[in-house]
């Protein structure tokens, strides 16, 4: 017979976000996710992020607004003996919605420090995570090479 699996070998995450990016933009938003345990101590992540809007008006009048679009992954592990604190790596794609009209993408890559307190079938998290798009592929003045965040939220236990 299989084993059953635990009740969080899957979880649905819900967090607040702040990201400051090398310059004067800082972005507020929110972020959902999944995790995947695959054993004890690793497991991989997919998310998106989707941030506040920089609003702004052209010398015409013309209201312009931009909007952060952020779908990453990664696999993290845990390196302490409760696995609470988790280290990981992965891709990161930005996309940049301007005026309702898809943007450039950026590829990038992500590390993260995540420390989770599990509560039952709910786990409190924060993250920290630093984020390098290197290519040419970036949008001048919207999102740089370098940025960090934090996110503060809730993991659910769904299987």
């Amino acid at each position: 017979e299989p084993a059953i699996p635990s009740p969080d070998r899957l979880g649905l995450d819900v967090g607040a976000t702040m990201l400051k990016a090398m310059g004067p933009n800082v972005f507020a938003g929110i972020s959902l996710g999944l995790r995947l345990a695959i054993s004890d101590a690793w497991d991989t992540r997919l998310g998106v992020t989707l941030f506040d809007a920089n609003r702004s008006t052209a010398a015409d009048g013309t209201k312009h607004w931009r909007r952060p679009l952020v779908f990453w992954a990664s696999t993290t592990v845990g390196v302490t003996r409760n696995r609470d604190v988790r280290l990981g790596l992965g891709p990161e794609l930005v996309s940049l919605v301007d005026n309702l009209e898809p943007g450039e993408l950026s590829p990038g890559a992500r590390a993260q420090l995540e420390i989770r307190y599990p509560l039952r079938r709910l786990a409190l998290r924060s993250l920290l995570h630093a984020s390098l798009h290197p290519f040419d592929q970036q949008v001048e003045g919207a999102f740089p090479r370098w940025s960090f965040g934090a996110e503060l939220g809730m993991e659910f236990g769904i299987l």
